[in-house]
């Protein structure tokens, strides 16, 4: 979708039925498990997946605004910002831990 966007008039010219024909093959492929499934268990991927739902509707309004910048992945992909980043404490045994070194910090 975003090619055909971007850039339409060069999809025009790759779209033969040649690549066509292997851009569909490659997607069958990608979904076989998924087809494979639904020919087994007569197509029951969407009707008992999908329902239709009021349920949070407000915050589902806002699901593409914060699609679209990027943080609606946070908390997802990756950990949440903290409030106040602490320092990683030393393991014991390690070079920050001796004697000797504290002594230097106090001092300092």
């Amino acid at each position: 979708m975003a090619a055909a966007a971007v850039f339409p008039r060069e999809l025009r010219k790759m779209a033969r039925p040649r690549n066509l024909a292997i851009g569909a093959a490659a997607a069958a492929m990608g979904a076989l498990p998924l087809l494979v499934y639904n020919l087994r268990q007569a197509s029951s991927t969407l009707p008992e997946n999908a329902a239709w739902s009021g349920d949070g509707f407000v915050q589902k309004a806002y699901l593409p605004r914060y699609t679209l910048d990027g943080s609606a992945i946070f908390g997802e992909m990756m950990r949440q910002p903290a409030e106040r980043p602490g320092r990683p404490r030393p393991r014991k045994g390690s070079p920050s831990q001796s004697p000797k070194l504290r002594a230097r910090r106090i001092a300092a």
